[in-house]
C-alpha cells in the first residue's frame, strides 16, 4: 500500500501512516457491507463498498478478480447510462473513446464494458473466505483505490415531438415571420376548409 501511496523510502512511523488523509477512504473502499463469501460473488456483479463506488467481481474458474476502476461516467448530453444502453449506444465510438476526464469512456459499468483481461490492473483474491468475528475477509494482492464518483449531467430540455400539435395559428404565423422575407409562405386556415 505504501508504494501505491507515492513510494516507500524507509520505515514509516505508525502515527504518520494513521495521519495520511487518503487512508480512511482507502480502507473504507476495501469494505463491502454484508456477508459475502466467495460462493456469493457473481462474475460481473457490482458490489457497493463503504466508500460508495462499486467494485466489480470477475470469476475465471476458481480465480476471483476485483476491478476497482469500472464506473459510469455519464455522457454530456444529459441522457442516463441506462438510457444510452436502451438506445443501443454502448459500443458507439463516442461511448467507448476516452471521455474528457476518464480514459475508459462513458457508461462503462452499465454497458458491461469492464474486464480483467490484462489491460486493466485488477486485484486477485489470493486468500478467499477467511472468517472474522464481524464478517468474511478476502485477502487480495494489491491496494484498491476508489475511482471518482461522477455526477450526472443535468438534462438539457429535449424537443417535444408534440409541440407542433399545440401551436395556435397565431403562434405558427409568428414562427413563419421569422423566416427570410418576414411573411408567411402560406396562408393559415382555421376550422374546416
Amino acid at each position: 500500500m505504501l508504494a501505491d501511496l507515492g513510494g516507500f523510502r524507509g520505515p514509516l512511523d505508525r502515527q504518520v501512516l494513521l495521519r495520511l488523509p487518503e487512508l480512511r477512504d482507502i480502507l473504507l473502499y476495501h469494505v463491502v457491507p454484508g456477508l459475502f463469501d466467495s460462493s456469493l460473488l457473481i462474475s460481473g456483479g457490482s458490489y457497493a463498498t463503504a466508500k460508495l463506488p462499486d467494485v466489480v467481481v470477475f470469476r475465471e474458474g476458481a480465480a476471483i478478480r476485483l476491478h476497482d476502476a469500472c464506473v459510469d461516467r455519464p455522457t454530456p448530453d444529459g441522457f442516463t447510462c441506462a438510457e444510452q444502453r436502451d438506445f443501443g449506444a454502448c459500443l458507439q465510438p463516442f461511448m467507448t473513446n476516452p471521455a474528457e476526464d476518464w480514459p475508459a469512456g462513458y457508461c462503462q459499468l452499465t454497458c458491461e464494458r469492464c474486464t480483467c483481461d490484462g489491460s486493466v490492473p485488477c486485484s486477485d483474491v489470493s486468500l478467499p473466505d477467511l472468517r472474522a468475528s464481524n464478517g468474511v475477509v478476502h485477502g487480495i494482492d494489491r491496494v484498491l483505490f476508489a475511482p471518482p464518483v461522477f455526477e450526472a449531467v443535468p438534462a438539457s430540455p429535449r424537443p417535444d415531438p408534440f409541440v407542433a400539435d399545440r401551436l395556435t395559428d397565431a403562434d405558427f404565423e409568428a414562427l413563419l415571420r421569422q423566416l427570410p422575407g418576414g411573411q408567411p409562405a402560406v396562408e393559415s386556415q382555421s376550422g374546416p376548409p
